[in-house]
């Protein structure tokens, strides 16, 4: 007859080690989409500056317009389709 303390404390052992497994695996699994998440809120944040550089040069009224004459995605084929598209596209790589 083998001794319950033996059998026991084996499988003790057994269960601390599946819970350090498990809390190591949640907490590198964390990390790794908390950095996921931080490198695209930076990229956002790069972008939006970018974005908010350019739009500073672009006439609000004409924008406008320029949306409305067009309101279907890849409209514009060419620069100079709307003589305001171009004028706004000149004063953007002008920029």
């Amino acid at each position: 007859m083998k001794p319950t303390f033996i059998l026991s404390s084996g499988k003790v052992f057994v269960v601390i080690f599946l819970g350090l497994v498990f809390l190591t695996s949640y907490f590198i699994g964390f990390n790794y989409f908390n950095s996921i998440d931080q490198a695209k809120a930076i990229e956002m944040s790069k972008l939006q500056a970018v974005s908010n550089a350019l739009v500073s040069g672009i006439d609000p009224v004409e924008l406008e317009f320029i949306m409305l004459s067009n309101p279907n995605k890849d409209q514009i084929q060419r620069d100079n389709q709307p003589e305001l598209y171009s004028t706004a596209a000149a004063s953007i790589i002008g920029f």
